[in-house]
């Protein structure tokens, strides 16, 4: 996660600052745990593989993105992948 939030297009939109005090918020409250099951799947970028592993190696609802590259999967192993704006209409908010 820490290099992601590093990554150079992110310097317009937030400050570094800010991306750090977000992966120390993460850091402290969150689970950690390990990824045991390595998906297969079409996608495109292959580098977004680990969030599809991640959502089989783990129970978990839905997979929340805003990368083109998965929400146009729409699912992946009976997961539905949505866009943030299309979670908050799921919920009714």
């Amino acid at each position: 996660m820490q290099t992601v939030v590093a990554r150079p297009k992110f310097n317009v939109i937030i400050s570094q600052e800010s991306r750090q005090s977000f992966v120390d918020m993460v850091d402290n409250v969150c689970h950690w745990t390990p990824i045991t099951i390595q998906a297969k799947s079409p996608i495109r970028d292959i580098k977004d593989l680990f969030i599809l592993s991640m959502a089989e190696s783990v129970p978990v609802d839905f997979i929340i993105s805003g990368d083109k590259d998965l929400t146009e999967l729409r699912s992946h192993a009976g997961i539905p992948i949505l866009s943030y704006s299309a979670f908050l209409n799921k919920l009714g908010l």
